[in-house]
């Protein structure tokens, strides 16, 4: 839902490919068409809170380590590493992800979540996330919970 955000923002550049299938199995999963991935690859995503979370996590600390990373990315299939399909799906920790992670992402497929037992993602707080494009510009956005 935060990276939904930035993905809003009109700062976010796109671009679009073309993607032909050949294969009948993947025409009924993905048809060809337009897709949109960013026009920019990630190069780092820095998660943290206006609050502590525990001992190891005071506020301001970096909250990579608790946070999932989800997306859909077309590098595979235009790097011709799959052959069952035109997207793969990427599910790590942000503090687990690779450069390799972070190419061709789909627009509409970038996700964050916390999903451990016990992480104070329901009190009162601001949670920025910043992303760091492969030209060096950062892109940062807040998220206020209010709490319940």
């Amino acid at each position: 839902m935060m990276l939904q955000m930035l993905h809003d923002s009109k700062n976010w550049p796109l671009k679009r490919m073309i993607i032909s299938n050949r294969m009948q199995p993947l025409m009924l999963l993905i048809p060809p068409g337009d897709y949109e991935c960013f026009a920019e690859d990630f190069k780092e995503i820095h998660i943290s809170s206006n609050i502590a979370w525990d001992n190891k996590h005071s506020a301001g600390d970096s909250l990579n380590d608790l946070c999932y990373f989800m997306a859909y990315s077309y590098a595979s299939a235009l790097n011709g590493e799959l052959s069952y399909g035109a997207l793969s799906w990427i599910k790590k920790r942000v503090n687990e992800l690779t450069a390799a992670d972070l190419e061709l992402l789909s627009v509409k497929s970038v996700w964050l979540g916390f999903f451990d037992e016990g992480l104070p993602i329901t009190k009162p707080q601001t949670i920025t996330v910043s992303v760091t494009m492969e030209t060096g510009r950062v892109l940062t956005a807040s998220y206020k919970i209010t709490g319940k």
